[in-house]
C-alpha cells in the first residue's frame, strides 16, 4: 500500500501494540516520550523512550535524526507552551551538546494561521483570511518554526 499510494511511511498509533518488525523505515513517538506511564499524563525529564528509540533506529540502520519524530502538541498550547510536549522538550536534547537526539514532528502547527484572530482576542475579525494581514502569520511561523 505505501509504495502503490506513494507514501512516505506509515503512522502507527503509539496507543496500540505492534510487532516491531511491521517498523519499517521510522519511528513516530506521538506525545509519550515525556510521559512517565506512556499515556502522555504528566511530565518527565527522563530520557528513556528517547534513548530507546534512537537505540532502536540505530540497530536498524536508519538515523535517528531523520527518522525517528519526537511529536510535539502545538496547537494546543499554542506560543505559550502549556502542554507537556512543549514544556520539555529538552528531555529532546543531548545534555552535552545541546543537539536534538531526534528529528521533532510539530503536530497543530497551523495554530501560527489559524488561531491569529483568537490570539488577537477577537475571533470575529477573520484577518487570517485579509491579504493585507498575511505578513503577521509569516512572522508567526517564523517565530515558532
Amino acid at each position: 500500500m505505501k509504495e502503490y499510494f506513494g507514501f512516505d511511511g506509515y503512522f502507527i498509533n503509539q496507543d496500540t501494540s505492534i510487532n516491531p518488525e511491521f517498523i519499517n523505515n521510522s519511528i513516530f513517538m506521538n506525545y509519550s516520550w515525556n510521559s512517565p506511564d506512556g499515556w502522555n499524563n504528566g511530565d518527565s525529564t527522563n530520557q528513556v523512550y528517547i534513548k530507546k528509540s534512537v537505540e532502536e533506529a540505530k540497530r536498524r540502520g536508519i538515523d535517528p535524526l531523520k527518522t525517528v519524530f519526537s511529536g510535539i502538541e502545538a496547537g494546543m498550547g499554542n506560543f505559550g507552551g502549556t502542554h507537556n510536549s512543549t514544556r520539555n522538550m529538552d528531555v529532546i536534547l543531548d545534555p552535552g551538546t545541546g543537539n536534538p537526539l531526534t528529528a521533532i514532528a510539530s503536530l497543530g502547527g497551523n495554530f501560527v494561521q489559524h488561531a491569529l484572530d483568537e490570539n488577537l482576542g477577537d475571533p470575529s475579525k477573520n484577518l487570517r483570511g485579509d491579504d493585507d494581514q498575511q505578513w503577521m502569520i509569516a512572522e508567526r511561523e517564523r517565530m515558532w518554526y
